[in-house]
C-alpha cells in the first residue's frame, strides 16, 4: 500500500488482500509466461520482505486485515491541487483498492470484504475519500453487491478488460453490480476491440451506471504492444458516448508515458466524479 503512487488516474493504494486467482495476465499453470506486474512485483520483493502477509506464490491468496483502516486515516485531499495530476485536483483522495491484488479471488470471504472494506468506506473517515475497486471477476462482484445490500456511493465498481474476448465475457456481469458508480478499465489492452454498451449510447441504464473509462497500453519489459491505433479506437468509443475518458499510456517501459498517443487523445484525463 502506499499514501501516494505512480499510477496517474489515482493518488494512493491499499491492498486488503495479496495475490489472485489468475487471469489472462497470468496462468497459474504456465507462471513463466506471465506478464502481469503485481505478480512480478510480489514473488520477487513482496513475498520476501512481508513473507507473513505475502505468499511464496502469487496464486496463493491472503487476507491482510486492518491495511484499510490505516487508509482511511490519510488526509482529506478534497480543495488541493496535486503535482503531476491536474486532473485530480479539487476532487477527494482517490484510493485504488488491490492494486497488487485481485479482492473478489474466490479465497477471500465476503464477510471479510464487507467488515475490513466497504463497510468502513460509510465511516466519517472512509467517508473523505473516494475508492476505485477494480476485478477481472466482475461476476463474483455483482453476487457481492446483492450480498452487501448497500454499495458505498463513494466506491466506483470496475472491470478490468484486454481484448475482445474478455470484454464480452465481464461487462455484462459488471452491469448487473449494484453500486451507483460503474466503470471499464481497457487497460493493459492487447488488441482493438469494440464495447458494445458504448455502441448503444442512448440506453438509459447505460447513462444511469457507466461513469468511466480508463485504456492504455501494458508497460514493463515483457510489455505486448497492442499499437497506438488500439488505444485511441476504444477512447473515442468512450469519449463518443459521453464516458469520462482518461487515456493513462502507449505500451512503454515506464507507465505513463504518452509514446505515440495522439494530443486530441492523450489530452482524455476525465475522472468519473
Amino acid at each position: 500500500m502506499g499514501e501516494y503512487t505512480n499510477i496517474s488516474w489515482c493518488d494512493s493504494t491499499v491492498n486488503p488482500t495479496s495475490g489472485c486467482d489468475g487471469c489472462e495476465l497470468f496462468n497459474p499453470s504456465k507462471p513463466d509466461d506471465a506478464t502481469c506486474y503485481a505478480k512480478g512485483i510480489h514473488e520477487s520483493r513482496l513475498a520476501l520482505s512481508l513473507p507473513k502477509l505475502y505468499a511464496p506464490r502469487f496464486n496463493e491468496v491472503r487476507l491482510i486485515p486492518g491495511r484499510m483502516k490505516k487508509a482511511f486515516g490519510w488526509r482529506d485531499l478534497s480543495g488541493t491541487e496535486r503535482k503531476g495530476k491536474p486532473h485530480l485536483n479539487d476532487k477527494p483522495r482517490f484510493i485504488f483498492v488491490g492494486d497488487m491484488a485481485d479482492i473478489f479471488s474466490k479465497a477471500v470471504p465476503f464477510e471479510f470484504l464487507r467488515e475490513e472494506v466497504f463497510f468502513p468506506m460509510r465511516t466519517e473517515k472512509g467517508a473523505r475519500h473516494f475508492y476505485i475497486v477494480l476485478t477481472k471477476r466482475p461476476q463474483r462482484m455483482a453476487e457481492f453487491s446483492k450480498w452487501l445490500g448497500v454499495w458505498p456511493n463513494n466506491c466506483i465498481a470496475m472491470t478490468s478488460i484486454t481484448d475482445q474476448k474478455s470484454a464480452d465475457a465481464r461487462i455484462p456481469h459488471l452491469m448487473n453490480v449494484e453500486a451507483k458508480l460503474l466503470g471499464i478499465s481497457a487497460e493493459p489492452l492487447h488488441e482493438h476491440l469494440v464495447i458494445p454498451l458504448f455502441q448503444n449510447s442512448h440506453s438509459t441504464e447505460f447513462h444511469d451506471k457507466i461513469k468511466w473509462l480508463v485504456c492504455g497500453g501494458e508497460s514493463g519489459a515483457r510489455r505486448k504492444d497492442c499499437g497506438v491505433e488500439a488505444i485511441e479506437f476504444v477512447a473515442r468509443q468512450g469519449a463518443n458516448a459521453g464516458v469520462p475518458t482518461f487515456v493513462k499510456q502507449d505500451s512503454a517501459f515506464r507507465d505513463g508515458e504518452r509514446g505515440r498517443i495522439s494530443e486530441e487523445i492523450w489530452k482524455l484525463k476525465q475522472v468519473p466524479i
